[in-house]
């Protein structure tokens, strides 16, 4: 009897302990599988567009409105005069090719080919970094070329085909929010995390509350340069795990200060605003260069893929300043 219950009782214990190691095998597999799922989130929440201030839909349409058919790119500007006569090869078309293929345009086509065929890509060697693409001059000297011109039947005038063209060495920011952002995006491809780190630090300097004061302030506030600090802090969010210094800032130009200037009658966005008394007043002429600068920095994965160039490098950097 003794025997027959011990040996029952053995049996026993061996089940429960077979139903114990089971169990922590089991919520072993559930754990890393969790782990799993959240590992292969992440690049797709990262990839995921950024909250917009603005309607894709109606930014979309407007930019489709500027397209000039005979000559296979989009004018510069609305307001009669000036600019609405310009066609830019650098950095306006340059710039919306990317912006109307991220909002499924069927002209994107267009104008990317365009520019592959008779512009270089229309590369002006500073504003493809906002395209991930190394500039080489960014704050260089350089001429705004004088193409041609081609008349318009749709628009019914004659267009002045331009290109502005970046093409001596680079000087120091002198002070100017845009070129904070297009040296720190460059730092970034360089794997110069430490050096964008600072440039953002720079920018924000110059931020008050409503825009940023920078050496080109004239009582006006230029609105692109919300969408720059927007499109840089996205990079850098990317690239330092962790990283969420300026992220009130941010807050604020998307939910406070751009809404004002991206909400028009002509449905683009609007080049500059002013603040009176706490109200923020858009001016200026809604143009093609400050629309496709918004859509890259808050619906275009630019930015990330701009993050995780550096985040390789920067990881790698805080590997070896562990090891000591």
């Amino acid at each position: 009897m003794f025997g027959r219950t011990s040996k029952k009782d053995y049996v026993i214990l061996v089940l429960v302990v077979l139903v114990c190691v089971e169990g922590f095998l089991l919520a072993d597999i559930y754990q890393r599988y969790s782990f799993m799922l959240e590992s292969l989130s992440q690049p797709a929440n990262a990839l995921m567009p950024f909250e917009a201030p603005f309607n894709a839909s109606e930014v979309r349409a407007f930019l489709e409105a500027q397209y000039v058919p005979e000559i296979g790119l989009l004018r510069a500007s609305t307001i009669p005069g000036g600019d609405a006569e310009r066609v830019y090869i650098a950095s306006d078309n340059l710039l919306a090719s990317k912006a109307l293929e991220v909002l499924a345009s069927p002209i994107a086509y267009n104008v990317s080919r365009t520019l592959m065929f008779y512009y270089n890509c229309g590369y002006n060697g500073q504003h493809e970094i906002l395209l991930g693409v190394k500039a080489s001059y960014i704050g260089g000297g350089g001429s705004l070329l004088m193409l041609g011109e081609v008349y318009s039947e749709k628009f019914g005038i004659v267009f002045t085909v331009c290109w502005e063209i970046h093409d001596s060495p680079g000087h120091p920011h002198g002070g100017y929010a845009d070129l904070m952002v297009y040296m720190a995006l460059n730092s970034l491809l360089d794997g110069d995390v430490e050096e964008a780190l600072k440039l953002m630090d720079e920018l924000m300097s110059r931020w008050d509350g409503y825009g940023f004061r920078d050496s080109a302030w004239g009582g006006w506030y230029e609105s692109y340069k919300l969408a720059l600090a927007v499109f840089l802090w996205r990079a850098l969010n990317v690239a330092v795990p962790g990283y969420f210094k300026y992220a009130n800032v941010i807050a604020r130009i998307t939910h406070d200060i751009a809404p004002h200037v991206c909400m028009d009658w002509k449905k683009g966005i609007r080049t500059h605003y002013r603040v009176v008394d706490g109200r923020v007043i858009p001016e200026g002429d809604c143009n093609v260069e400050t629309t496709s600068i918004y859509v890259l920095a808050y619906l275009s994965d630019v930015p990330v893929k701009i993050g995780l160039t550096a985040k390789e490098c920067y990881s790698e950097k805080t590997v070896d300043v562990f090891r000591g």
